[in-house]
């Protein structure tokens, strides 16, 4: 148990600890070996191209006690390279803090939490970045380094174990190195090093604990943004359906069939090879696969795959009569999933202006049934010959609930590099408190610069495509996708502890609501990419909003006026509190959590009548969602049934509804949620009843087998065509 621990804390898989002895014998290479040779040899692996992996739980056979990847997910891998969540771990248990009292008079405190230490050993020393967006980029693995400038000063402090001191920086030796006023959006930061050092005011030694704040230094007064490399004229012509604009040596393709850009080139040469466009989605994290708001929600959504309908695409050439010269094209199209389900209204202006620069203005409405999201952003696919990225914002890899390690500089490393390589791939690599993040080309050409203007971003880059990183359950597995996926976040969803602990913590979702923000893109090289413009440069263009069929545009069910929907059976308890509302109120139910929208039958068929006295004077479709969870114990049903009647008297023969896949057989074990359609092609039907019948019993292959099944249902919907 204790070896399995350890495993486990050091991210080394344990997986067939427990069944060592066993094991021995099947693998003979191991034999005569310790522990850890066993966990070395056993679990570095190569492919059938020679590719090396680490292997996993379910990698060593059928018979093999595995927990999947749970027990080499811990904070470093099995070489030893540290995981992200390191620096996170050290930050948060640092044995000396520092904190700001008040920051407009510089005054701080710093608290000794050692158990026995005093300070003695420890030099306390800081700097001042009086302007980090124009240091001299540096790699973020040395994001601790000390600079090597006269910015710097001591504390000499005695400190016993667990006490606490107050300290006051010296205004004067601060004001002398930052003007009395900085541009918008400038960066002066102070930064604390607590280093371990047996020579007295040395910067030599480890870090054992460092801080950082941004100084409020008053701003001046907001100029007229300077843009451009070039003043050139933007024209544009139609190429079919694709729009194809000019200004100066860049080209953009827009397609008017999607609404996204499709291409942009400098000279000839692809920068951005689709793209940008809205994104909701992150290639799930192992926390994502068990969170309660986490995968399942998600895909349910449909935000894994939408499909975007455009409704209006236009230039505007009102900017042009105005001798303003910038081209505006708008764009209103509404997001739908593979069920047919409205999820998104978008409008989009793009504006392009004579200096070459792009803001594309987002307004993003959710339905009102989506809860909560991965992630608010865009995403583009950049030539993969940017192969250096340049930026400002934290070094580390970090998420809305794990960024205290969060570390605010001008840091530069090959692209390829962004991408932390987990042992099984999921999302990685993102970067918060981003000020802008520009790509370079192999001849040190800056060819891409991006920002969300007004506030700081997120933005992760990575040579895979998000759909290889989720099928892939290995590195080895992961295919170079002849491109980089750029994401730029406007927000982002925490990393929560679902995979033995709490989930994502309601502070850290990104809820589903109204948000507009503006993405500024340059193409080309440039002056410095400013942290911000001090000028907003959209205009509150007028919004079009899209009418498309919605979850919500059905006939009203439940008890409104005369029409009803009626159980004619009891559901099961927990899940039978007001069951008619949770069947048509519009909401779908949590997949990773029954007791949020779903009416639950154990062991029994789900019977449901719908009446309308008014009639359907129209052919009617009926919509059914079921949960599919064997390991929970809910089945999709084995057997639905619809019939009807146009005076509640005499009913059809029952229709059997057609069922996507088999319930009962293991290749169909994995969770989902299953929508069901049936059309009654008559008119003046009045009554509609609806049978679904459970698995008889647990399948023979299911833990419980020969147990009952539940059925899990959370809206039936009738709708006219």
């Amino acid at each position: 148990f204790i070896m399995c621990e350890y495993a486990h804390a050091m991210g080394i898989s344990c997986v067939g600890l427990s069944n060592y002895w066993d094991t021995i014998y099947k693998y003979p290479q191991l034999q005569g070996g310790c522990i850890w040779d066993w966990v070395d040899q056993g679990l570095l692996t190569k492919d059938a191209q020679g590719r090396e992996f680490y292997a996993y739980g379910g990698d060593f056979g059928e018979n093999m006690p595995s927990d999947g990847n749970f027990c080499i997910n811990g904070l470093v891998n099995p070489d030893r390279k540290p995981h992200p969540q390191l620096a996170e771990v050290r930050k948060v248990y640092q044995p000396i803090k520092i904190e700001a009292v008040d920051l407009d008079s510089l005054k701080f405190r710093i608290i000794n939490r050692f158990d026995f230490s005093n300070l003695l050993d420890y030099n306390i020393f800081y700097t001042l970045q009086p302007d980090v967006a124009h240091e001299t980029p540096k790699h973020p693995n040395d994001f601790l380094s000390i600079p090597n400038r006269p910015i710097i000063g001591f504390l000499d402090q005695y400190l016993a174990p667990h006490d606490t001191a107050y300290f006051t920086l010296p205004e004067s030796f601060i004001k002398q190195w930052i003007p009395d006023t900085v541009l918008p959006g400038r960066d002066v930061m102070v930064n604390f090093y607590v280093v371990k050092s047996d020579r007295p005011r040395s910067t030599k030694g480890e870090v054992v604990a460092y801080e950082q704040f941004k100084l409020p230094v008053p701003k001046r007064k907001p100029q007229g943004a300077n843009f451009g490399f070039f003043t050139d004229s933007v024209t544009y012509h139609w190429e079919g359906t694709m729009l194809n604009v000019n200004v100066g040596k860049v080209e953009m393709l827009f397609d008017s069939k999607t609404g996204h850009i499709a291409s942009i080139k400098k000279d000839g040469i692809p920068v951005v090879v689709d793209g940008p466009r809205p994104n909701f989605w992150r290639p799930p994290t192992d926390n994502d696969h068990v969170d309660g708001h986490g995968e399942l929600l998600w895909r349910r959504i449909g935000l894994d795959n939408l499909k975007y309908h455009v409704f209006d695409f236009r230039i505007e050439d009102y900017l042009r009569k105005s001798n303003r010269e910038d081209l505006l094209i708008t764009v209103s199209q509404s997001a739908t999933n593979e069920n047919d389900e409205h999820v998104f209204s978008i409008s989009t202006n793009y504006r392009i202006k004579p200096s070459g620069d792009i803001f594309i203005f987002y307004h993003i409405d959710p339905a009102s049934w989506v809860s909560s999201l991965p992630k608010i952003g865009v995403q583009m696919k950049v030539s993969d010959e940017l192969v250096t990225t340049e930026w400002v914002g934290y070094a580390q890899e970090t998420y809305k609930d794990r960024k205290s390690c969060g570390f605010v500089g001008h840091y530069e490393a090959p692209t390829d590099d962004l991408f932390h390589h987990y042992v099984r791939p999921q999302a990685a690599g993102n970067r918060m408190q981003t000020r802008y993040v520009s790509l370079f080309n192999k001849e040190r050409e800056r060819m891409l610069s991006a920002q969300i203007e007004g506030r700081n971003c997120q933005f992760s880059i990575y040579p895979y495509s998000d759909g290889n990183i989720e099928q892939a359950r290995h590195t080895n597995e992961l295919m170079q996708a002849g491109y980089y996926t750029f994401n730029i976040d406007y927000a982002q969803a925490g990393l929560g502890t679902a995979t033995c602990g709490p989930g994502i913590r309601e502070k850290d979702l990104v809820t589903a609501r109204l948000r507009e923000f503006s993405i500024h893109l340059q193409v080309g090289e440039n002056d410095l990419f400013e942290p911000y413009f001090v000028d907003k440069v959209y205009e509150p263009f007028s919004i079009q909003r899209t009418t498309c069929r919605t979850i919500n545009g059905i006939l009203p069910a439940g008890k409104t006026g005369k029409r009803q929907l009626v159980l004619k059976n009891e559901p099961d308890a927990p899940y039978n509190e007001y069951p008619e509302q949770k069947l048509s109120n519009g909401r779908i139910g949590n997949p990773a959590d029954y007791h949020e929208g779903w009416v639950g039958f154990y062991g029994k068929p789900l019977i449901v009548q719908y009446e309308d006295y008014y009639f359907f004077d129209d052919s009617v479709e009926i919509t059914l969602s079921f949960a599919h969870h064997p390991s929970q114990w809910v089945f999709m049903p084995q057997k639905v049934t619809v019939s009807y009647s146009k005076n509640g008297k005499k009913y059809s023969q029952p229709e059997e509804v057609a069922l996507p896949f088999d319930p009962a057989l293991k290749e169909n074990d994995q969770p989902r949620v299953c929508i069901l359609r049936h059309k009654i092609p008559v008119s003046g039907v009045k009554f509609i009843r609806i049978k679904a019948e459970p698995v008889e019993k647990l399948p023979l292959w299911h833990a419980a087998a020969g147990e009952k099944a539940w059925i899990m249902t959370d809206e039936i919907k009738i709708s006219t065509r």
